[in-house]
């Protein structure tokens, strides 16, 4: 026999805990007391407010713990100002609403600060790493606020200058930038996941950044390099990132830049350049893009070798494209549309590698034949078409 109101207040003692902050347990007051170098323990509940670490400690969540904005509009929800801060396992939500202010889930000041495991929704920006040299960021789940329109988000990270920081095995969606680089310099992203905002990857401003692992898909671009040197893109998955300027990888007024052993497939460019210089393209694969490679401006020492090009609709879009731009070392790259032989066997085409743009320049004058892109006709158009230009002299046959 059920009596009346037991039940209800036994439900109600069991959720509260989740509801509230644990009782007595005064979350900024445990932060200022806890002595330097510490473990702190954050019980189970719900801590809203604005809170500062200004010590190194060494914060640790217990599951059902979650720091939630609880600001008048601006700043962040947790502001680490001391160097040699470990966060782990914590939940925060929300953030100010000030896009200038990169006002931020979690906004680090200090060096050598570690956040793993963590997971941060609904802010601003979700991590902001304010020139914070050596910063470790692992193992966290990432997530932009639905609510506000794509161009009024942060990114998942901001890294803001500083040197060293690392990135590793984060997941970020949701967005505007999965990971933005802005006058970093040495720093590291590998093994992410990012998906559903503009760009996956952007380097902006910054020098020495290495991109090794990631996988970046459903973005406007997976990749974004623009005014930095020294970027290294290697082993990365950038996938069906799509839109009228959709790329893989886009690298603009950039320089002495290597990418290498990258899959771009099914982009509206596998990739797309302008205005570049000294850019290495190895050994990468480029596969069911609307185009191959998209350049347009100035470009200075672009070298493609040892790359596959396959089942894209147009393999370069590059009216200034010469033989010189994909041949590095002797070796040249495959084309999957390649037409000629190789009959001494060296793995290498005897002749030239030549691409049609006669169903192109069709379809540039009407429009309405792009719907045979792909199509027979179309193959048979090209292959009919004896003018293509010369682009690989030593196009390779595997």
């Amino acid at each position: 026999m059920r009596i009346p109101g037991v039940l209800d207040f036994a439900v109600f003692l069991l959720t509260a805990s989740a509801a509230f902050a644990a009782p007595g347990f005064d979350l900024q007051s445990a932060l200022d007391r806890a002595p330097a170098g510490s473990v702190l323990t954050i019980p189970a509940g719900t801590y809203k407010g604005k809170f500062f670490v200004r010590k190194p400690l060494e914060l640790l969540a217990e599951k059902g713990a979650e720091i939630v904005y609880g600001g008048n509009g601006e700043g962040s929800a947790l502001t680490v100002e001391a160097g040699g801060v470990t966060l782990r396992g914590i939940a925060v939500s929300g953030s100010g609403t000030n896009l200038d202010a990169l006002d931020a889930c979690v906004t680090v000041r200090g060096t050598k600060v570690r956040i793993e495991n963590c997971d941060f929704r609904g802010g601003l920006f979700c991590i902001v790493l304010d020139k914070s040299d050596g910063a470790i960021v692992r193992g966290n789940r990432l997530t932009g606020d639905l609510k506000l329109s794509f161009a009024r988000r942060g990114d998942g990270v901001r890294v803001q200058g500083g040197r060293g920081a690392l990135l590793l095995s984060n997941v970020v969606e949701t967005s505007c930038d999965g990971i933005y680089f802005d006058s970093a310099t040495n720093a590291t992203a590998t093994g992410n996941f990012v998906s559903g905002g503009r760009y996956g990857l952007h380097l902006m401003h910054s020098e020495g950044v290495v991109a090794l692992s990631n996988l970046c898909g459903s973005n406007i671009a997976g990749c974004q390099v623009m005014d930095s040197r020294g970027a290294r893109v290697e082993g990365n998955v950038f996938f069906r990132n799509r839109g009228s300027h959709g790329a893989g990888l886009q690298v603009f007024d950039s320089s002495n830049c290597v990418a290498m052993f990258n899959e771009l497939s099914e982009n509206t460019a596998g990739v797309s350049l302008k205005d570049t210089g000294s850019l290495l393209f190895l050994s990468n694969r480029i596969s069911a893009n609307a185009s191959g490679v998209r350049c347009a401006g100035r470009d200075r020492g672009v070298v493609f070798s040892g790359n596959r090009f396959a089942g894209n609709v147009i393999q370069i879009d590059w009216k200034r494209a010469s033989p010189e731009h994909f041949e590095y070392r002797g070796v040249g790259n495959f084309w999957d549309d390649y037409r000629g032989f190789d009959m001494n066997g060296d793995g290498r085409g005897d002749g030239a590698y030549r691409q049609s743009g006669f169903f192109a320049a069709l379809v540039r004058r009407s429009p309405n034949l792009g719907i045979f892109f792909g199509s027979p006709a179309s193959f048979l158009a090209d292959f009919a078409d004896l003018s293509g230009r010369a682009l690989d002299r030593r196009p390779l046959l595997k």
